[in-house]
């Protein structure tokens, strides 16, 4: 029992426990601290001292309330927090609202006596680092990367099917077309001014069709029997004589990429 009497006494001194910032390698006086909104941290600080506080980058103070507004200076600029006693005896705490966080800093005036080491150095300034920021950060560049790889594959897509044939003005005319099953490319000259592309039904009517430009290729987001390629008063037909719809591969995927979904975020007006 007398053990669970002393496990007992030493819990509130556990949950009253305050975050000290980790010193400079450089300099104690200059400090560093993981943002947790669960932390109340200790800033160390003598009478005479101003403390520098220095939250993100990007992120801006709002609203600060002091326990003893009496016996302290306190300056916000944006995201920096100028803190400084007035009083030899005015330890305090501080909570601090920015746009995107809550702070809670418990404000400790040290008065150390002449000619005698003090246990703790004064905090000149004390900086925030947000490890969760930097992970999600991270995951992003991850992402970012896989997606560069996976675009890169579609750099040069396989020729399965070059039976295309061309009638029409030479101005508008590539200088190859072929498909992969899935979609088809039309490979224009260096510099070619490119042309618009339609779809043309059995009927003879038109309309407009998928597209995006890569380099000096138009490609065409599904196959088709018959495309029309206009420019001004320039026209070419082109034909896909080897056309079968049971050869052509789905695009569950809506983009170019096998890997990589086209998600709509919201509708247009």
């Amino acid at each position: 029992m007398r053990y669970s009497f002393v496990a007992l006494l030493l819990l509130p001194l556990l949950v009253l426990g305050e975050a000290t910032p980790s010193r400079s390698p450089y300099d104690a006086r200059i400090r560093t601290i993981a943002y947790n909104a669960q932390d109340v941290v200790r800033i160390n600080t003598w009478y005479g001292i101003s403390t520098h506080i220095h939250f993100a980058e990007n992120e801006t103070i709002q609203a600060i309330a002091i326990g003893d507004e009496q016996a302290w200076l306190i300056v916000p600029r944006k995201n920096h927090l100028f803190v400084k006693p007035k009083e030899p005896q005015a330890s305090t705490n501080v909570t601090v609202l920015t746009d995107k966080r809550i702070y809670q800093l418990a404000l400790v005036l040290q008065n150390p006596e002449k000619g005698k080491n003090t246990p703790a150095n004064p905090m000149y300034s004390v900086s925030f680092t947000y490890p969760e920021d930097q992970a999600k950060a991270q995951q992003k560049a991850f992402r970012e990367q896989q997606l560069a790889k996976h675009l890169k594959r579609m750099d040069e897509p396989a020729a399965k099917n070059t039976d295309y044939w061309v009638m029409g003005s030479d101005a508008v005319t590539p200088e190859a077309a072929f498909d992969d099953f899935r979609f088809i490319y039309l490979v224009f000259g260096p510099g070619t001014d490119m042309p618009a592309v339609y779809e043309l039904n059995d009927n003879g009517d038109e309309s407009l069709i998928n597209t995006h430009v890569a380099g000096n290729t138009i490609v065409v987001h599904r196959r088709t029997k018959k495309l029309m390629l206009r420019k001004g008063m320039e026209v070419a037909l082109i034909e896909n004589r080897s056309f079968d719809r049971q050869q052509t591969i789905g695009n569950p995927t809506g983009t170019t990429s096998p890997d990589v979904y086209r998600t709509i975020k919201e509708e247009r007006p």
